[in-house]
């Protein structure tokens, strides 16, 4: 979702832009759960059980963004001129913020401080990404020299390992409650769980994906393309399968293992991107490309403003289709116009980054010397 282009402007290539698009589509899927009643009603049935395998396979939404900008990024050195890269993040931000307020001050009838919800990431109800993502922009060159540093393909796969286990293993080993009578049969049975290994830097998992998308940049790590997809398939059964077994009878259980640290998503997400990112776009025609390149470059207005689509099309579904099982078909109508409806209206913000860029005025060519790096290498 950055905004940051890859270096080969001349060149760019279609599998970073084809990972926006199914990263943003996939978003979009996921609140298709939220916002149609799916956590309150009761795991049983063909529908639901096919519900809880399409809700647990795009989980990997948010860590394919992250992968991609790893993957981007590894060359970012610490200059003057790198910060000037956020500025059509904050812009985009900022106009979708101003158009989600506005939407919910005259159709929601909330009553908003726009400066509060700017500060707060709170106008934008989907900008938590924004608030998690210009600290992991700030901290890009110093992730870089971190990852750089080490010099062997051992030592790089030993940090990856590293932050897995401190960020992805414990939310699939600290989710049971061996005390519990039937914790085997239906883990449900308690939401209190024992720990087995130590969990307190999970929240960093953005760094995971981070290293792992820098590591298959440099390595160009691939798989055999029927293996790959082999692959994908037996992991998102499995994963399937372990989320219908925590809930199966009872309401659908949020917890860890379905969150964006978990190694089930981790695994999902790493595997979809070597599928997407290395896949041979070379024979598609050129407007193809285009194409592919014009909608990926609104994908960041498209995710923060599809909020305003949600509020619109979901409560009509409810109306109509109380029932939550029965919404089920409706998934390939409503995500899918909610997609093409956002990224119509990401279009909108583009043009108003465009013309506040020709209101500003260009920031001013640095001389090289601003260009150097601030700390030594």
């Amino acid at each position: 979702m950055e905004q940051v282009q890859t270096p080969l402007k001349k060149q760019r290539l279609v599998g970073p832009d084809v990972v926006r698009i199914t990263a943003c589509f996939l978003v979009i899927s996921v609140h298709f759960f939220y916002n149609n009643g799916f956590y309150s009603a009761v795991v049983t049935g063909g529908k639901m059980t096919a519900m809880v395998f399409m809700r647990s396979y795009f989980m990997m939404c948010v860590p394919l963004f992250l992968l991609l900008t790893g993957y981007l990024m590894r060359k970012q050195q610490l200059c003057l001129a790198y910060y000037a890269k956020i500025r059509k993040t904050l812009i985009i931000y900022l106009l979708a913020s101003a158009a989600c307020i506005i939407f919910r001050l005259l159709h929601e009838k909330e009553k908003w401080d726009i400066l509060w919800g700017y500060l707060s990431f709170k106008g934008a109800p989907y900008a938590w990404y924004i608030e998690m993502y210009i600290g992991l922009f700030l901290l890009i060159p110093f992730l870089n020299l971190a990852y750089n540093g080490v010099k062997t393909k051992k030592g790089k796969l030993a940090l990856i390992a590293t932050l897995l286990i401190l960020t992805s293993l414990p939310a699939v080993l600290n989710v049971y409650n061996f005390s519990a009578e039937g914790w085997w049969s239906s883990p449900s049975v308690s939401g209190t769980y024992q720990k087995l290994v130590p969990a307190w830097w999970t929240g960093i998992y953005p760094l995971t994906y981070y290293f792992i998308g820098a590591y298959i940049s440099e390595f160009q790590v691939k798989l055999n393309r029927k293996l790959n997809l082999g692959l994908i398939v037996l992991f998102a059964g499995l994963t399937g399968l372990y989320n219908y077994w925590r809930s199966a009878g009872g309401k659908f259980v949020t917890g860890s293992w379905g969150s964006y640290h978990s190694l089930f998503v981790a695994v999902n997400a790493t595997l979809l991107f070597l599928f997407l990112i290395h896949k041979d776009y070379s024979k598609r025609p050129a407007v193809y490309k285009k194409a592919l390149h014009l909608v990926s470059d609104l994908t960041l207005g498209a995710y923060l403003i599809s909020f305003i689509f949600d509020k619109l099309f979901y409560p009509i579904l409810a109306k109509h289709v109380p029932d939550v099982p029965s919404k089920l078909p409706w998934y390939l109508l409503i995500v899918p116009a909610v997609f093409v409806c956002s990224y119509a209206a990401s279009f909108v913000l583009e043009l108003g980054y465009k013309l506040i860029e020709l209101l500003i005025g260009k920031l001013p060519k640095r001389k090289k010397k601003a260009e150097k790096e601030l700390i030594a290498q």
